[in-house]
């Protein structure tokens, strides 16, 4: 009997061994188990909030781009070119992004419309986000009148309209078309809209303004003066005391042939073009062409390129029996009161919308300015997240 009972207390000493064995062994199992299960969680979390974080800084490259592209004169490039983007943005330590713009190249209006790539990225673990998206600027307007275009003249837009009285089918509108009233008889390629008030109302530049001198940053600069005689083989170009190129004609100017010029041309009466091979480029962030009175062609195959923002308080005029001209404005044509009646079967307008060009900033005093754009908003037709 004795010894039936002590083999029994050895057995269950045994078991209770084996068993506080097999529950540490458990509990280590267990206890590995959660440490593994906290090192996956902890790296699932840290890879999640690295990709939100370089997603995040990819998108902000996007708003970077777009804001730049809204407001132009806000880039000091030194040059009249386009934002193309800018290289390692720093955010928040490591994380960094890169954006790169180009015009888009094909459709009715490439010039309404950018491809961008934004790359977010965090140098210190390679983790990276693209995100390529495509904005169109909405209304991108190319063209603005304040009257009517009643013409036979083929006049093509490439970008938006904005009218407010009729509108001739003798147009082609490579946009859309916002008319207050009247009759829109103009082939539009994009969409209709009547809508009062217009979308956009131009900034209403004064000759006078430009008389005699004008302001950059808070310093004053000279305007140089162009003759009232009939003008040929000008070349115009800014100076160190007119860096924008400013150049003001106190009463109507008369452009005959060969007129080259780097700059602004004030006019303070009527403009007439008798001849051809006339070309206006503005300079950064200012007009290329303000008139007081009437852009006038009066004489057969007189001819105005014109690059930047041109604004016509009157409107534009054809002498009778002129037949052949052409008018090639890239930027933003502004007709402030009226628009164009007339009839010439040889003529061809052409307006291409482009905002960097067409973006003015104006002195009104060394202190105060005013920022003008032909661009009411943009929206992002397309993104793709790689």
């Amino acid at each position: 009997m004795m010894m039936i009972e002590k083999k029994i207390n050895r057995f269950s000493k045994g078991s209770a061994l084996v068993v506080v064995l097999l529950v540490v062994m458990v509990t280590t199992i267990l206890a590995l188990s959660f440490i593994r299960s906290s090192d996956s969680e902890v790296t699932i979390t840290k890879n999640l909030t690295d990709q939100i974080s370089v997603e995040l800084a990819a998108r902000a490259g996007m708003e970077h781009a777009r804001s730049f592209i809204m407001r132009p004169w806000d880039v000091d490039l030194g040059t009249d070119a386009y934002w193309r983007g800018i290289h390692s943005c720093q955010l928040d330590g490591n994380i960094k992004y890169n954006v790169s713009v180009t015009q888009a190249a094909s459709g009715y209006t490439p010039e309404c419309n950018y491809d961008i790539v934004s790359v977010g990225y965090n140098t210190s673990n390679n983790s990276r986000c693209q995100i390529k998206s495509q904005l169109r600027l909405d209304p991108a307007v190319a063209m603005w009148v304040g009257g009517v275009w009643l013409t036979n003249i083929e006049t093509r837009i490439y970008g938006d309209l904005c009218a407010h009285g009729s509108v001739s089918k003798s147009t082609t509108v490579y946009g859309d078309s916002f008319i207050t009233f009247g009759i829109n008889r103009a082939e539009v390629k994009g969409s209709k809209v009547k809508q009062n008030p217009l979308p956009l109302s131009p900034i209403s530049i004064k000759p006078e303004d430009y008389s005699s001198s004008y302001y950059i940053n808070g310093n004053t600069y000279y305007v140089e003066t162009i003759d009232t005689s009939l003008q040929n083989n000008l070349n115009l170009s800014p100076s160190p005391s007119n860096p924008a190129g400013v150049f003001y004609c106190d009463g109507s100017l008369r452009l005959g042939s060969n007129n080259h010029i780097k700059g602004t041309v004030i006019v303070r009466d009527k403009c007439y073009l008798t001849g051809g091979n006339n070309y206006i480029n503005s300079t950064r962030n200012f007009p290329a062409l303000v008139i007081g009175d009437e852009l006038c062609f009066d004489s057969k195959g007189a001819s105005l390129q014109v690059s930047g923002l041109v604004e016509i308080t009157k409107g534009i005029s054809v002498e009778h029996l002129v037949k052949k001209f052409t008018l090639d404005v890239t930027g933003c044509l502004v007709i402030l009161e009226n628009g164009f009646i007339g009839l010439a079967d040889e003529a061809k307008i052409t307006v291409r919308v482009d905002p960097a060009k067409a973006a003015v900033q104006i002195w009104d005093s060394p202190s105060l300015h005013r920022e003008w754009i032909n661009v009411c908003g943009g929206y992002f037709k397309t993104f793709k997240r790689e």
